[in-house]
Parts: structure tokens; C-alpha cells; sequence
């Protein structure tokens, strides 16, 4: 697994030369990579832009706070390393819940992510 900064030259000399590629950066990377010259029995791996939501039910609001800071650490896990990238990496966030006060429990989340990214983010 490699990566590198953009440059066609280096895109199409590496396409050239190797048996199999994986391709991972979305539609506009797959139809850019389609374009360079590959070996005539090349195998490709494409991984297109995809979408991925978070859906926290809140059934028992003791239970959520008693395990937040575990929910933050995996929900903090799924966006930030990939730069929300990863096909785990939700795009959206709902709360489900006949009880709690979506709006502050979204701020809640918010807040937490917050303080992590600033002292685990670059």
C-alpha cells in the first residue's frame, strides 16, 4: 500500500508495471486511474465513493452516559484517522430516542469529538 501526491507521470508508470491495482479515493480517482495504460490482464479493485450514517438509539439514557466516553473513543476512531474517508466514516449523525433532548445530546457528541480532535488531531 502506497501513497503519494498527485502526478500522472507516477500514476502511469506504477499502472504500467504492476498486475493488480486498488484503487481507493472515490469516483473522480477510479475514472482518473481508468485512463492510464495497464498490463492487458491487469486486475482492478475499485473502491467508489460511498456513504455511511450513525445511528445512536437511545432507549435507556443512564445506559448512553455510562458508556459515552466508550462511544466517543470508537465514533472519534471512525472519522478522524481516514479524514472521514473510511468507508466507516459517517457522513451524518442521527439520534433516535422518545426521551432525550436530541438537540443537546448531538451538542454533547459535538463537544466531546471537539475536545479529542484538538489534543489527538494534526
Amino acid at each position: 500500500m502506497i501513497t503519494y501526491p498527485h502526478s500522472d507521470d507516477l500514476n502511469e508508470k506504477i499502472s504500467l508495471a504492476v498486475n493488480g491495482r486498488i484503487i481507493w479515493g472515490g469516483d473522480k480517482t477510479i475514472n482518473q486511474f481508468k485512463k492510464y495504460a495497464t498490463k492487458p490482464k491487469v486486475k482492478d479493485l475499485y473502491f467508489t465513493d460511498k456513504v455511511s450514517l450513525c445511528i445512536i438509539n437511545i432507549e435507556d439514557e443512564d445506559k448512553f452516559n455510562q458508556y459515552f466516553d466508550n462511544l466517543m473513543k470508537n465514533l472519534y476512531n471512525d472519522i478522524y484517522p481516514f479524514h472521514q474517508k473510511g468507508f466507516s466514516s459517517p457522513h451524518s449523525l442521527f439520534i433516535i430516542s422518545h426521551t432525550a433532548n436530541k438537540q443537546q445530546t448531538l451538542q454533547k457528541i459535538y463537544d466531546r469529538l471537539s475536545e479529542m480532535a484538538g489534543k489527538k488531531y494534526p
